[in-house]
């Protein structure tokens, strides 16, 4: 009995001790779930509080005056990070400059060298040395060069001498290059599945057809390839043409004497040259085209030779009078 009894009273403190130990659980389950939504709710509470601190603030504080100061202020860091970046737009640069030196010569060294120091290449050059040495000369080139490069190039050749036009335009091809890619992606896959479809089995009919399909897609790979090489390298590479000239010799005042016979005797000279040039010309043409113009003429004498002829034969012919019967 005793026995029994000491089990019971054991068995009945361990009941107690569960209950106690699960109530502990519970009520630590219960703390943890409020602290978890304790922040939501304060920070709730602290909204709900904030309109009416903010109405208890006199209207003469700045708060008062702009309640939204704080959301502009915020506003500049959401959009910098919603903020999406742009791709750099592909373009054609094309510059053209027109500049008044003192010297020809020496301003076309300077221009190879300054194209040589920005990377850049001399196309084309025309340069024109007039007979009167009075007369103003000027140079015409084409340039290319990179076109991160351009602008210090045109501000090197800017210091050549006085400016006097200066343009510059640009084209944007971004969408050409990228229509030129997609159609350049889709044209590969279709040539990857006509040569799969290829290397089936089937009739010669239908193996020739695929074939000029091949060719065909293989044609426009081709082009439109050369076509995307060429606008990159128009987009890599800009265009400068560039004009240089040189003032006329223009005497201050009234020109003297000697000066004017001068110039006369050199425009003289100068067209007497041109006429003698002149007429070496036309005598070749004349000894070019000999052979036509000797048989017109001798077509034209021997016409006139047999008219005149057959015109004396006429008057000379004896008068037969009629016969009377």
């Amino acid at each position: 009995m005793v026995y029994k009894q000491r089990m019971r009273v054991m068995v009945h403190s361990i009941q107690r001790k569960g209950r106690s130990l699960l109530g502990l659980m519970l009520a630590s389950g219960t703390l943890m779930v409020s602290c978890a939504a304790a922040p939501s709710n304060d920070s709730r509470m602290a909204e709900s509080a904030a309109p009416a601190s903010e109405d208890m603030v006199a209207p003469s504080s700045p708060e008062a005056i702009a309640p939204g100061a704080d959301n502009q202020a915020g506003a500049p860091s959401l959009a910098a990070v919603t903020t999406v970046p742009r791709s750099q737009p592909q373009l054609i640069k094309q510059a053209e400059l027109i500049i008044q030196v003192e010297s020809i010569d020496d301003s076309l060294a300077a221009v190879t060298a300054i194209a040589r120091q920005y990377q850049g290449d001399l196309l084309s050059l025309n340069a024109t040395r007039p007979r009167d040495e009075h007369q103003p000369r000027s140079a015409y080139l084409e340039l290319r060069v990179p076109q991160a490069q351009l602008d210090g190039a045109i501000a090197a050749l800017s210091e050549l001498g006085d400016i006097q036009q200066q343009s510059l335009s640009a084209q944007d091809v971004s969408a050409q290059l990228v229509d030129y890619d997609a159609r350049l992606r889709n044209l590969r896959k279709s040539e990857e599945l006509v040569l799969g479809i290829m290397e089936r089995s089937g009739e010669m009919n239908e193996v020739l057809a695929v074939a000029r399909e091949l060719d065909t897609i293989r044609a426009s790979i081709e082009q439109i390839d050369a076509q995307l090489s060429a606008l990159r390298n128009q987009v890599s590479y800009s265009t400068l043409r560039l004009t240089l000239q040189t003032e006329g010799a223009i005497a201050s005042g009234d020109p003297s004497a000697g000066t004017q016979i001068s110039r006369t005797w050199q425009q003289a000279k100068v067209a007497v040259g041109d006429l003698t040039v002149n007429l070496i010309q036309v005598i070749i043409w004349l000894l070019v085209f000999s052979p036509y113009w000797l048989s017109g003429v001798g077509i034209i004498f021997a016409g006139k030779y047999f008219l005149s002829k057959s015109l004396r034969d006429h008057r000379t012919a004896p008068v037969v009078p009629p016969t009377q019967e």
